[in-house]
């Protein structure tokens, strides 16, 4: 009975430790699947900040090539070199600012896209784990199951000496009662 106390308080302990981490692994898993989704929509914000970027780079190209040809026009204004000097300007700073955009989302998409490969990894190990804990509170049951066929064998196998010892006891009674009874007849026998 003690045994059967110990290997249930073991399969206790396994199944709270199992419980423990399957809860961790399924915190994990949607951790993953929300990290998975950033990492899809940091993509394709970086995707489309490229796609800005080309077109800005297109835009500036287009300013150059219309400030070169102003300048080499003949009669034009110094204001209109100048507007068409402040767009190429505008689009440089616009170029810029785009590729520093592009350049700070590429950087958060990897650094998600590690977050995420790290919490796969110790997801992996965890669906391991849950694997291992399952396993253990199989061999505990099973354990406990024999331990208990094994306390019923004995307790039966007890009941049935105790039942034996009962006959025999009847039996050591029965004959000391014929003993007596011979013994007196004996006795009678002698004495006549």
């Amino acid at each position: 009975q003690a045994r059967a106390r110990h290997v249930t308080a073991q399969l206790e302990e396994a199944i709270r430790r199992a419980d423990k981490t399957e809860a961790q692994e399924a915190a994990l898993y949607y951790q993953v699947e929300q990290l998975e989704r950033l990492a899809a929509s940091s993509h394709e914000k970086v995707q489309e900040l490229s796609c800005q970027l080309e077109a800005a780079n297109t835009a500036v190209n287009e300013a150059e090539v219309n400030f070169a040809a102003a300048r080499a026009r003949e009669g034009v204004t110094s204001a209109e070199l100048a507007q068409l000097q402040t767009l190429l300007a505008t689009e440089h700073a616009n170029v810029v600012d785009l590729n520093f955009q592009v350049e700070e989302g590429e950087a958060a998409a990897a650094a998600v896209e590690t977050q995420h490969l790290m919490c796969r990894s110790e997801s992996v190990t965890l669906v391991l784990q849950v694997t291992d804990d399952q396993e253990r509170v199989q061999d505990l049951t099973a354990h406990l199951e024999r331990v208990r066929s094994l306390l019923a064998q004995a307790e039966e196998q007890e009941v049935a000496t105790r039942a034996e010892c009962a006959a025999l006891y009847f039996e050591a009674s029965e004959e000391r009662e014929n003993l007596r009874e011979l013994s007196v007849q004996l006795q009678e026998a002698l004495s006549s």
